[in-house]
C-alpha cells in the first residue's frame, strides 16, 4: 500500500504535541509529557518513547534546539492496531507495549534509574500524558502497529507506517 507524501510535514520539537508520533534519528518515536522535579520545582517535561531499534521502548529526554521532525501534516493522524486474533500477553518486555487501561489506551517506556534499574512510565496515547503505570499485565499488547488516518475518519488506515514489537 502506498501513503501519500502529503500526509507529513516537519516540525520542531517544540511545536510537536504530547501524543504526537515522529521520525527521530531515522526512528520512529511518541512525544509523552510528564511531571519533572528540579531546584526550581516541578514542570512539566517532554520525553520521547522510541519505537523502533535496539532501544525500543526506552525513555529520552526530549531534544531542545531547532531541528525539524517529520510528523503528520494536518488533516492526518495515526492511530494503534493489533491483527485480528492477537490476545493480550503477560510475559515479555513491558517496555514499548500498548496496554488497555481504564483511562484509555497507554504506551509504557523504560527509563534505567542510577542502579540500573529499568523504572516504568505509562503515557495516554491521546494527548500523552503521563499515568500511572498499569499493573494488570494481562492486557498489554506486546506487537501492535502504527496506522495512518485522516482526523475526520479516525480508525479507518489509509496505510501502516510501522509495526511496533516489544518482545
Amino acid at each position: 500500500m502506498l501513503i501519500a507524501a502529503q500526509a507529513f510535514t516537519e516540525k520542531t520539537v517544540g511545536e510537536l504535541k504530547p501524543g504526537s508520533l515522529f521520525l527521530f534519528r531515522q526512528q520512529w518515536a511518541f512525544m509523552g509529557e510528564r511531571q519533572a522535579q528540579d531546584l526550581e520545582g516541578e514542570r512539566k517535561e517532554k520525553v520521547l518513547v522510541l519505537l523502533q531499534g535496539e532501544h525500543a521502548g526506552s525513555i529520552v529526554r526530549a531534544p531542545e534546539g531547532v531541528s525539524n521532525y517529520l510528523t503528520f501534516a494536518e488533516p492526518f493522524g495515526w492511530f494503534a492496531a493489533i491483527e485480528p486474533g492477537v490476545l493480550p500477553k503477560a510475559d515479555g518486555q513491558f517496555p514499548g507495549s500498548l496496554v488497555i487501561s481504564p483511562g484509555g489506551l497507554v504506551i509504557v517506556g523504560g527509563e534505567k534509574d542510577h542502579w540500573g534499574d529499568i523504572d516504568h512510565f505509562a503515557f495516554l496515547l491521546k494527548g500523552g500524558e503521563q499515568v500511572q503505570p498499569p499493573t494488570d499485565r494481562f492486557k498489554r499488547f506486546l506487537n501492535w502497529s502504527v496506522e495512518l488516518c485522516h482526523t475526520e475518519r479516525p480508525y479507518i488506515s489509509l496505510g501502516r507506517i510501522l509495526d511496533v514489537a516489544a518482545s
